[in-house]
């Protein structure tokens, strides 16, 4: 395997809401995941936006802060997501995907 190979590692990824396909990418950039969530766990008080390069639209992946919890939006999402997340739900969906990915 090539160094090349590693830094590319593309996996079949999804998030279901409630059950509900919410957003799947067949061959998602995770490891360019993993550094986004690494980087908002430094500071969890501003919004979480995952952008990628290798796509013209952004954010692919997206917690916005409100008033009253955390909004889920993607620009590749699959409906609307109306549920709104606490502190300690997105902090252990950013946590879940780190450990996953790193195992």
């Amino acid at each position: 395997m090539h160094l090349y190979d590693v830094i590319r590692d593309e996996r079949d990824f999804r998030i279901l809401v409630d059950g509900k396909l919410f957003f799947h990418e067949p061959l998602f950039p995770v490891l360019e995941l993993v550094q986004s969530c690494q980087m908002w766990a430094k500071n969890t008080s501003t919004n979480f936006i995952y952008n990628t390069i290798e796509s013209e639209e952004n954010p692919i992946l997206s917690f916005q802060k409100l008033k009253e919890g955390w909004k889920l939006k993607s620009v590749w999402q699959k409906f609307e997501c109306e549920r709104v997340y606490t502190d300690s739900e997105v902090i252990s969906f950013v946590k879940t995907i780190v450990s996953q990915v790193l195992l």
